[in-house]
Formats: structure tokens, sequence, C-alpha cells
């Protein structure tokens, strides 16, 4: 692999078997438990791209295994949506929005992430709320990930701090979904 992103390496994480995905959880010391899904999610968002990259380099992959990754990768490459085209869908639809008083940020993200699900499911465009903690050390993870590119992060603002969290979490995110 030569360069490592996080999109490139949930793509290799998902063409992985569940067994496998639970043995690189367990050598990062991560729960081993959950769906596939969940496993690539937890592994992405709970090391470093380059711990992770060690990870996968030392996995051997025989030319069939190349060649299905890559027939893969193209097919998933065809069904991709455009992430420019989608983020720019998502904002013009939250700027029409006026949301109903929420008492915090949990309620915002529900009534949010219920508006996006509805937008998107006759396009078959996945909404997928935030699955583990929140903050584990340095790693975050957004509240609200659509069609696998564009991060939603939310925030209740009562005071500057939140604000300051909210524009360090954008930037953050801003390098993992370009």
């Amino acid at each position: 692999m030569a360069k490592l992103t996080r999109k490139t390496a949930a793509e290799f994480l998902s063409e992985l078997k569940r067994d496998e995905l639970k043995e690189i959880a367990s050598m990062f010391g991560l729960p081993i438990s959950g769906t596939k899904d969940e496993l690539v999610s937890r592994i992405l968002s709970n090391t470093k791209l380059s711990d992770l990259a060690k990870v996968l380099g030392v996995k051997p992959e025989s030319k069939q295994k190349k060649d299905e990754m890559s027939q893969a990768k193209q097919k998933k490459q065809d069904s991709e949506v455009d992430a420019s085209k989608l983020f720019k869908e998502i904002v013009k639809l939250l700027k029409r929005i006026t949301p109903p008083k929420v008492k915090n940020e949990d309620e915002l993200e529900l009534y949010v992430l219920g508006l996006l699900q509805g937008k998107f499911a006759s396009k078959k465009i996945e909404v997928v709320p935030q699955t583990i903690a929140v903050s584990r050390g340095k790693t975050t993870q957004p509240d609200i990930v659509v069609g696998g590119a564009v991060a939603v992060e939310l925030k209740y603002i009562r005071g500057s701090d939140d604000s300051d969290r909210g524009i360090g979490q954008a930037v953050k995110y801003a390098s993992m979904y370009p």
C-alpha cells in the first residue's frame, strides 16, 4: 500500500473478514465485539494511520486477493457518491430548516440524523450516526457521516468553549473527509 489515507484504510479494512478485523482490533487493545462495520469504525477511530499501515503492510496479499480488491475498489468507486455534490445538498437542506427547541446536543443530533436519513433514504445513501464514544484521548468521530464522504458535526452552543471545540473538530474532520 503506497500511501494510506483514512479512505483507503477504510476500503482495505472493509474487504477483510470479521475475524481478521477482530485480530487487528485486538492488536491495538480495542474491543473485538460488534459487527464488521463497527469493527472497521472502531479501528479507524482509535488508531494512528502510521500504526495501522504497519499492521496492514505485514499482511501478505496473493495476486488473486489483489485482483479481487481491485475489482471491489472499482465497483465501490462506480457506486460512490459525489462528495462535493452531496456536501452542497446537505448544506442547502440544513440552511432551510429551523430546528425545534432542544435541551442538548443529543436531541439536536437525533433531529438532524432523522432529517438526513429521510432525505437520503430514497437515494440509498447511507447516513451513519456516531457509533463509538465521542472522544478517547485524542481520537474523535463526527456526529454523523453521510455517504461515507461528508462529516456532519453538531454543536449545542452554550458558550465560546463549545464554539471553539466545534471549530477545532471541523478542521480535524476536514482532513479525514476531504
